[in-house]
C-alpha cells in the first residue's frame, strides 16, 4: 500500500492507496476554523496503522480519547492515530491548561509508532509545564528556557511517559 499525505495550512488528508491506484481510505484532519491553523510535522506508519503529528494554534479539532484533558495554544502538538482502515482511534492535544499567548512554548518535531505505541518528541519551554509521568530523566533548573522532551503513549491510549530529555539556555 502506498500512504500519501496531502496538507494545506488548516487541514491535512492521509490517503491510503493500493497498487493497482484504489483509494483505500481517505482521512481529514481540520481545524474547522478558518483563522487558525494545524501544521502536518511529520508521521510514521507500522501494520497499516499511522500516527500523525501536527502543530495547531485551533481549539476545535475533533478530540478522540484524549491522553491530556487541555486546550490549544501557539504550535501545540497535535497527535492523530489512524487504524488499518482509517478510522481515528486517537486525536488529542499534548498540552496542559497554561494559556501561552502567541509565544512558542511547546513543539512537537517527531513521531515514532512502535508496537502499537507513540513515541513523541519536541521542544518545550519549562513555562510549558508539559507532564512529567513515570522516570524523569533530567531535572530542569528554573533559569532555563527552551528544552527537548520525549513522551510515550501506549496501545491503550495512555501517556505512560513523559519528560524533558535535556536543557539549554537560549
Amino acid at each position: 500500500n502506498i500512504y500519501i499525505l496531502g496538507r494545506d495550512e488548516r487541514f491535512y488528508t492521509m490517503y491510503k492507496i493500493d497498487y493497482a491506484d484504489n483509494v483505500i481510505y481517505s482521512q481529514q484532519i481540520s481545524s474547522n476554523d478558518t483563522l487558525k491553523y494545524l501544521r502536518f510535522r511529520d508521521f510514521d506508519i507500522e501494520n497499516g496503522k499511522v500516527a500523525i503529528l501536527a502543530n495547531t494554534n485551533t481549539e476545535s479539532l475533533t478530540l478522540v480519547n484524549q491522553i491530556i484533558n487541555s486546550n490549544a495554544g501557539n504550535e501545540v502538538p497535535v497527535i492523530t492515530k489512524l487504524a488499518a482502515n482509517g478510522s481515528i482511534l486517537q486525536s488529542t492535544y499534548f498540552n496542559t491548561n497554561v494559556n501561552f499567548g502567541n509565544a512558542r512554548k511547546l513543539f512537537g518535531s517527531k513521531i515514532f509508532l512502535q508496537n502499537d505505541d507513540i513515541y513523541l518528541f519536541g521542544e518545550a519551554d519549562v513555562s510549558a509545564q508539559i507532564p512529567v509521568v513515570g522516570t524523569q530523566v533530567y531535572n530542569l533548573s528554573p533559569n532555563n528556557s527552551m528544552n527537548l522532551f520525549g513522551a510515550k503513549v501506549n496501545s491503550s491510549n495512555t501517556l505512560v511517559n513523559s519528560t524533558f530529555l535535556s536543557n539549554y539556555k537560549e
